[in-house]
């Protein structure tokens, strides 16, 4: 005769079925920062205030002569003074898309995780 179960037989859970299934169908690499959304919000957000800054060229700001931005922590530190100034708040996912593709697009620095990445002044990149 077999031996009972060490443990209760309990009822099928579905909201755990449920849950397990929708980590499993997450696509890999959701958390990743999106240039696309990026490319969208620089131009909703972005434009405007660049245009005036270097005189009706928005591009400008990114190859002109005296360039500050010298490496991909400070362009995301960057952009992160840009949406503080803009007055909206911006999750930290949209400062890494707009970080992503304004560096795809004109500075093409070496990647790094934004979050992880010490800052400048010693600090770590924050929200």
């Amino acid at each position: 005769m077999l031996s009972p179960l060490p443990w209760p037989i309990r009822a099928p859970r579905p909201w755990l079925a449920a849950a397990a299934l929708s980590v499993l169908a997450a696509p890999a690499g959701a958390d990743a920062p999106d240039p696309v959304h990026g490319r969208d919000l620089h131009e909703r957000h972005c434009i405007d205030c660049h245009a005036d800054i270097m005189g009706g060229d928005p591009t400008a700001i990114y190859d002109r002569e005296n360039q500050r931005i010298g490496s991909l922590n400070e362009l995301y530190e960057q952009v992160g003074r840009c949406r503080n100034s803009y007055g909206e708040a911006w999750p930290r996912s949209w400062v890494e898309d707009v970080t992503t593709w304004l560096n795809g697009h004109f500075y093409h620095f070496e990647p790094f995780d934004p979050v992880r990445q010490e800052r400048s002044d010693g600090g770590v990149a924050s929200e």
